[in-house]
């Protein structure tokens, strides 16, 4: 009887490890795909049979560092993201830190964040084309990084209090009793207490910001300040489709998080459990 629940225990194990080993090879291999592709010839990506076994070519990124000014587009996303993200943790923080401990907004406030997040990006595209029209922020920097900031300050919102509401008053109390003011609770007490927060705050903005295409494509379609995700639509055209370019760009896109992801895993696996567990 022992033997048969040991047994039944282990296969149930070692379906377990099949099914997240699955999971795992699906969500990788299209990302391995997209980084193997770049560093091949056009003939090889269209190529019929499956080319694990080749010589690897940097002609690819070459031609969109040469030849479409990858540069500047590879600076420009950066500003946009770090600007965006910047912006949202100075503004989320003390927000946040407001709506935990003294209720700010109450229930209206939360529900009205909670339909921003509702509502689909498409649906205020032209709200925001015509406002920045008139405003003459069209084809700028500012123009997206306006954007990206409403489109995640209230995500930041939502997921800062968690993490806040998870800090004991007492503590803050404590201080208090000792003469420290609100800015030096803020910044000397709550800042390092929510550390794990802000960071997978701020990375998850990065990565919504960096890989956002829609108000990309529409605001800023000039050369200048078009944005990575934008720019690697340049290879595909109405007579041909640049495939070596097209996997190039998507690599360069994909690596900065990949990199950034893989620095603070432990962060963003820590801060989501603290803010998920009550």
């Amino acid at each position: 009887m022992y033997s048969r629940a040991r047994g039944k225990k282990l296969f149930l194990k070692f379906l377990f490890y099949i099914v997240i080993t699955t999971i795992v090879v699906l969500w990788a291999f299209p990302i391995l795909w997209i980084i193997l592709s770049s560093l091949k010839t056009d003939n090889q990506i269209i190529s019929q049979n499956l080319i694990f076994i080749f010589k690897p070519t940097i002609a690819n990124y070459y031609k969109i560092f040469t030849s479409h000014n990858f540069n500047r587009f590879l600076v420009n996303s950066s500003l946009v993201a770090l600007g965006t993200t910047v912006i949202v943790f100075l503004s989320a923080f003390p927000a946040s830190y407001s709506m935990s401990r003294y209720k700010t907004g109450g229930d209206t406030m939360n529900l009205g964040i909670l339909v921003t997040r509702i509502a689909p990006p498409a649906a205020v595209l032209m709200p925001f084309f015509i406002i920045f029209r008139y405003l003459s922020l069209i084809n700028t920097l500012w123009a997206l990084i306006l954007v990206n900031i409403s489109l995640n300050l209230s995500f930041a919102l939502l997921l800062l209090r968690s993490f806040i509401d998870e800090i004991p008053v007492s503590i803050e109390e404590a201080a208090e009793i000792e003469g420290a003011s609100l800015f030096q609770r803020l910044v000397l007490l709550i800042f390092p207490l929510a550390r794990s927060g802000i960071i997978t705050t701020s990375i998850f903005t990065f990565i919504f910001t960096w890989n956002e295409y829609l108000f990309a494509m529409v605001l800023c379609s000039s050369q200048k300040v078009k944005t990575l995700p934008v720019a690697a639509g340049d290879f595909v055209t109405a007579y041909a489709i640049e495939w070596g370019p097209v996997f190039a760009s998507g690599t360069l896109i994909l690596l900065p998080i990949l990199v950034l992801t893989f620095f603070v895993q432990k962060y963003i696996v820590k801060g989501l459990t603290i803010g998920a567990v009550k």
